[in-house]
């Protein structure tokens, strides 16, 4: 099977059920495990259950026929089901991998979107009944049974380790549908994203405040982590149906979904970085490094103070008008948690960051982040690649420019629409005042320290350049033009 650390996933082909009711599991070449406390076994939604099993496998009993002889679906909800896992799992020390679903395949099931699965003929005897899953209706696109969860969990949290997927390790993408708005929900989303990946599922989604209108206070909390959890997410289902719900969710509850917002709107200016990095994440304590470069706050707890350590580095919260959050120290430190995005993601300083202009996404802003305490006057460079199209952008402090020099590729690019409106220069080592050509900036942020800030969007009649064209910008002094 497939190693996770020191456990082990036996693959799901050697794995039969044939009497539940007695925990008895036949397992090939069982025999030679000596430890099932280090074995998952995969447990799937559908199950072999053999005439001898001492099962009577009919749908008032929670066993649906899915088209193959001995082959039932189970309903988790069923008592008779629940009692039989309840023997089972108290016989046995392997951890449970959760897996397999409920396929939408046929339209001979008006009523349930799940039927049976996709490699067997689909006709309305394999239909579930009224009585599965307490006459729930399955929605459409999650493969998920939220009652298998609710069995096989509760009584096993101390003694078995439960990793929830709805497919076998390799699988690329798993999205839950079927989280409830609780902080247990959050928290379940969360170490989905992490766990699944351990089993090789590296895109892992949940929608659980899609739709909502956030009202009371903690609804508010809630969504606004969760979206929080967008930077680790490929991508984020705010609506379920096919309409913009902004102008229905900013009325009742209107603040509550401006926070989501808000974090969607910093997730779709990191566009750029996130692409290359939101599959290299690592969890560490009350916070995530996404990449190399990027660093945010999680807080599971809704506590009002978190203690955060962030890896060895300069770390900073930007705000460009003043110093925002610095930490050079990566010992724990007390933060106060507001809901705040801003205060909660942290960049990496002696980097160079492309940032959508979130105002405006065919143009782009590039935030240069220099060193504040250790600084040095070393060069900065980033290579921004965009389908086989790069620039190398270089903060040289000597020459007190930035350059930027493209690469041509033979692939169609439209370079319109990576028109740099915005260019920031964090910690500058010198007040460069206010000139005319073009407009900027400077913002006292420390000792000799200084941000700058270029709005080209500022300057009537100026002609943006694109980040795919060779040019540079001279920092200079007041009165510089």
């Amino acid at each position: 099977g497939t190693s996770i650390a020191s456990h082990y996933i036996l693959s799901p082909d050697v794995v039969f059920m044939t009497n539940l009711l007695g925990f008895e599991l036949v397992i090939e070449d069982g025999d030679n495990i000596n430890d099932y406390s280090k074995i998952i076994l995969p447990l799937k939604t559908r199950q072999t259950i053999t005439t001898d099993s001492g099962i009577t496998p009919t749908p008032e009993n929670g066993y649906y026929p899915s088209g193959a002889d001995d082959n039932y679906i189970l309903d988790y909800e069923n008592s008779n089901v629940q009692s039989g896992f309840d023997a089972y799992l108290s016989g046995t020390e392997a951890g449970i991998l959760l897996q397999g679903g409920l396929d939408p395949t046929s339209d001979e099931c008006s009523k349930y979107f799940h039927c049976s699965d996709p490699q067997f003929e689909n006709d309305a005897n394999v239909c579930l009944g009224a009585d599965f899953g307490g006459s729930r209706v399955f929605e459409k696109h999650n493969f998920y049974d939220v009652s298998k969860r609710k069995t096989l969990q509760p009584q096993n949290l101390a003694k078995h380790w439960v990793i929830e997927s709805f497919a076998t390790p390799g699988t690329t993408h798993f999205h839950r549908t079927d989280l409830e708005l609780t902080e247990a929900g959050l928290k379940t989303c969360y170490h989905n994203i992490f766990n699944l990946r351990l089993v090789g599922i590296g895109a892992v989604t949940c929608n659980m405040c899609a739709g909502v209108v956030p009202s009371t206070e903690e609804q508010k909390s809630l969504c606004f982590r969760w979206s929080q959890l967008a930077f680790l997410m490929p991508y984020v289902v705010i609506s379920s149906v096919n309409k913009d719900l902004a102008d229905a969710l900013s009325k009742d509850g209107g603040d509550g979904f401006t926070k989501m917002k808000e974090n969607i709107a910093l997730r779709k200016q990191l566009h750029y970085y996130l692409a290359n990095s939101w599959s290299l994440i690592q969890e560490k304590s009350n916070g995530v490094v996404i990449g190399d470069s990027l660093f945010m706050v999680v807080n599971l707890e809704g506590s009002s103070e978190v203690d955060v350590q962030l890896p060895t580095g300069e770390w900073l919260a930007p705000a460009e008008k003043s110093e925002g959050i610095y930490r050079n120290d990566n010992s724990p430190q007390t933060m106060t948690y507001k809901e705040d995005i801003s205060k909660l993601i942290f960049y990496e300083l002696d980097n160079i960051f492309v940032l959508k202009n979130k105002d405006d996404e065919n143009n782009v802003e590039v935030h240069i982040f220099q060193l504040k305490e250790n600084y040095f006057g070393s060069e900065i460079t980033y290579t921004f690649t965009y389908n086989e199209h790069k620039t190398v952008i270089k903060l040289n402090p000597t020459s007190k420019e930035v350059t930027f020099t493209y690469t041509q590729a033979t692939t169609a690019i439209d370079k319109d629409k990576f028109k740099v409106s915005k260019l920031v220069v964090y910690y500058w080592t010198e007040n460069s005042g206010s000139g005319s050509n073009p407009p900027k900036e400077s913002y006292p942020v420390g000792d000799e320290k200084y941000n700058v800030v270029f709005n080209y969007l500022d300057e009537e009649g100026v002609e943006l350049k694109s980040v795919f064209q060779t040019w540079d910008q001279t920092i200079l002094k007041s009165g510089g033009s």
